[in-house]
């Protein structure tokens, strides 16, 4: 009982001195002018179409004009916010100035283009939101850089739209191009995938995820730069999202990947290859394996076009856990699609999560019978008889790492599988080129099909190759 009186008063206090750090410095702020204290900024960029779903109060209208404008999967600016590291929101920089600069671009055809595309006021009007956004937040960006802070706002705005250039606009279509309606996305999973685009942000407190309370849908998110424009963090990471929230795409703008993808890539990886990185704990797994030479890697729902999808499954994983069917995986699965690396659980549920939940969705079968996917999978493994790739070349070569002309390789393969159904996948490790997969172009009546754009990855007149003799 004493420990917990002394816990919580520990608790009280920390809030207290929180709370009063943070009036000292907005204190300090209003003392200061904010432009003379200010030490980062918060770039805030909308989703548009929450934009128009949680704030707009004509829906219809709003929609309609982020149909008009072409903006419908992309993120529109908020604005540039002076900041500081503390984490506070601060005053409004005009405060006390009895400033109301009203921007306009009439005269400036090409930049009022970008404005009115870039920076659309969707809840009042453009030229609404432009005052609102300089006199609150621009000004203290022009009093430190700029004397001319009347007529000169179009620094401000054009450095906004610069900064947005760069990345922000096409973020949405970037990591999740092919949705549309309303989905639970995984915060963790929205994370990866922003650490994966253009923006490259691997640390998840560079930036804030904005949801609407009452609804749970992402609204906007606020990204936090020094005043280099690179990204920083605050002392207070700002940020409201649940683990679990949505995010809503118009039914215009985007098409579910389940219903627009025209064909397969079969992965099988060269296991042994992937031992030469992986080490003994590999070599082990290997062993014990049915089909040590090409395993599978996985069905892949993909464009003809070249693009994989990055996540079919953008909500919380379905997880797959060989324990709760361990006959069906250990006689069945794992002979033939087992992890070198990782634990089967977490190879599988990869797998499905990333790939095999868009096959699902698109017979429209439950979201949770991940073994139809599993089974065609194999299915077609073992029909197009891929366990025995190049088995008679590997079995003609002595054991040990091997270099083999990519040619000799290619003449192997068109033995069994016709030219341009598939392509070769190579990794550089010491400046030798090894065959790490091949991928097969398998069509939506799950034929093997040439018209289709799959990158050969082999660049180099000999590939490397590490055989293994099973004793």
């Amino acid at each position: 009982m004493g420990k917990n009186i002394i816990f919580i008063i520990f608790i009280v206090s920390l809030a207290i001195l929180l709370i009063g750090v943070t009036i000292a410095v907005y204190l300090l702020l209003k003392e200061k002018k904010l432009s003379e204290t200010y030490n980062c900024y918060v770039f805030a960029i909308f989703w548009t179409p929450s934009s128009c779903r949680t704030k707009y109060t004509k829906n219809y209208e709003c929609f309609q004009t982020i149909k008009e404008l072409g903006i419908e999967k992309y993120f529109t600016l908020h604005g540039l916010w002076p900041s500081v590291i503390e984490g506070i929101i601060p005053p409004a920089c005009n405060e006390g100035y009895n400033l109301e600069v009203v921007p306009n671009f009439d005269s400036e055809k090409e930049f009022k283009d970008k404005m009115d595309h870039y920076w659309p006021g969707l809840y009042q009007n453009n030229t609404y939101l432009w005052k609102h956004e300089y006199n609150k937040h621009g000004l203290c960006y022009m009093k430190r850089h700029y004397i001319n802070f009347i007529d000169d706002y179009k620094k401000y705005f054009e450095k906004s739209v610069n900064i947005f250039e760069n990345g922000y606009r096409n973020l949405m279509e970037e990591i999740l191009p092919d949705m549309r309606g309303l989905y639970d996305v995984s915060k963790e999973k929205f994370r990866n995938m922003i650490s994966k685009s253009t923006l490259n942000l691997t640390n998840y407190h560079t930036y804030g995820l904005q949801c609407h309370k009452e609804t749970g849908i992402l609204t906007e998110i606020w990204f936090f730069l020094d005043l280099n424009y690179n990204p920083t963090t605050q002392n207070i990471h700002q940020e409201d999202c649940p683990d679990v929230f949505k995010i809503n795409f118009t039914d215009a703008s985007k098409l579910t990947i389940w219903e627009k993808y025209d064909y397969y890539v079969f992965a099988v990886q060269y296991s042994p290859n992937v031992c030469v990185t992986k080490g003994e704990k590999c070599y082990a797994i290997l062993n014990k394996t049915e089909d040590y030479r090409f395993g599978i890697h996985g069905l892949w729902p993909s464009y003809k076009s070249g693009i994989i999808p990055k996540e079919c499954n953008i909500g919380e994983d379905i997880q797959i856990k060989v324990a709760d069917n361990i006959d069906y995986y250990q006689n069945y699965v794992l002979k033939h699609w087992y992890s070198l690396y990782n634990t089967d659980d977490n190879f599988l549920t990869h797998e499905y999560n990333t790939h095999g939940y868009c096959y699902i969705k698109n017979i429209s079968a439950n979201a949770s019978d991940f073994e139809i996917y599993i089974n065609k999978t194999l299915e077609l493994y073992q029909e197009f008889d891929f366990s025995n790739i190049l088995k008679e070349l590997i079995e003609s070569k002595e054991k040990g790492e091997i270099s083999i002309r990519k040619e000799e390789i290619l003449k192997e393969l068109e033995k069994t599988y016709k030219k341009d159904t598939f392509a070769l996948r190579c990794n550089k490790i010491n400046n030798k080129m090894y065959l790490s997969e091949i991928h097969f172009k398998i069509g939506l009546d799950f034929k093997l099909i040439t018209d289709a754009k799959v990158l050969d990855t082999c660049k180099e007149e000999l590939i490397w190759l590490n055989i293994i003799k099973k004793e």
